[in-house]
């Protein structure tokens, strides 16, 4: 629905959105043709056994990130299926270094420009919704609590994925259940401002009992704390602010981009916004 726009609206190849080059029919297939591109960011890390990417190499790719997704946003368009499976390397072509903790060679990717694909469930941010959307390590409270749902809930996917990055680990790791998702935001992000009745919040309170689970607890650590390894703090303040509950308070893509997180960015990654 998508595609033929964008890439009338970006003739010069600028998005970084995957763009469709031609379209036809073979024996009564709808065929798509792309831009022969590298492998997506998740397989990478999996092959890589989990290793995160180096931080300048993290801010790129969130730099690009950002970028993309602020295009379709200014094109009313809401991705709503963000996830390291759908950013592809331009080039994934890799080098092989020594990890000594892990005591194997892993992959550095030579470059780390990307694309953006998969439009498939992209939504027109004038149409009436579905609450059916984004893969459930990176989905929005509000699409949780069936809230109404705009742009923000890119913004709180590239969260999730900015984290995943620096830390090869899912930010909010969890099964299809609503109620424990909101439980582990709240141990990882703090209690939730709560106005008015929710099924899932009596008394003000997410009606949820750890002392059930009491392996499962030690799984989930505020954010700060939860990474080990030292860190720019502008990433976690970047973090922060994409992960707000409130849709209404949670950073911009366009607020993003000017971030102090990407100030160390070179000249050369910098793009037009």
């Amino acid at each position: 629905m998508f595609l033929g726009y964008i890439a009338r609206r970006d003739p010069d190849d600028t998005s970084l959105c995957a763009k469709m080059r031609d379209a036809f029919l073979w024996h009564g297939h709808y065929c798509i043709t792309f831009d022969i591109l590298g492998s997506d960011v998740y397989h990478f890390l999996e092959l890589n056994e989990f290793v995160p990417f180096p931080m300048d190499q993290v801010r790129h790719m969130a730099y690009q990130l950002c970028h993309a997704v602020n295009f379709l946003h200014q094109q009313g368009i809401i991705h709503t299926d963000l996830k390291t499976d759908n950013i592809l390397f331009v080039d994934s072509s890799y080098t092989k270094e020594y990890h000594p903790e892990k005591k194997m060679n892993i992959r550095s990717v030579n470059r780390t420009d990307i694309r953006l694909i998969d439009l498939g469930c992209a939504e027109d941010d004038e149409l009436p919704q579905s609450y059916t959307i984004s893969n459930r390590c990176y989905r929005a409270p509000e699409v949780v609590l069936k809230n109404n749902w705009s742009h923000p809930v890119d913004v709180w996917s590239i969260g999730c994925i900015l984290y995943e990055l620096h830390t090869g680990n899912l930010l909010f790791n969890t099964d299809d259940d609503d109620l424990e998702h909101l439980a582990i935001m709240e141990r990882i992000l703090g209690e939730f401002p709560v106005a008015g009745e929710h099924k899932y919040f009596p008394n003000g309170k997410l009606n949820f009992d750890w002392t059930q689970r009491p392996l499962e607890v030690h799984c989930h650590q505020p954010l700060r704390t939860s990474i080990k390894s030292e860190i720019d703090d502008d990433l976690i303040d970047l973090m922060e602010k994409m992960l707000a509950y409130e849709p209404a308070k949670r950073i911009t893509l366009k607020e993003a981009l000017t971030h102090p997180f990407f100030d160390k960015l070179p000249a050369s990654q910098r793009l037009t916004v």
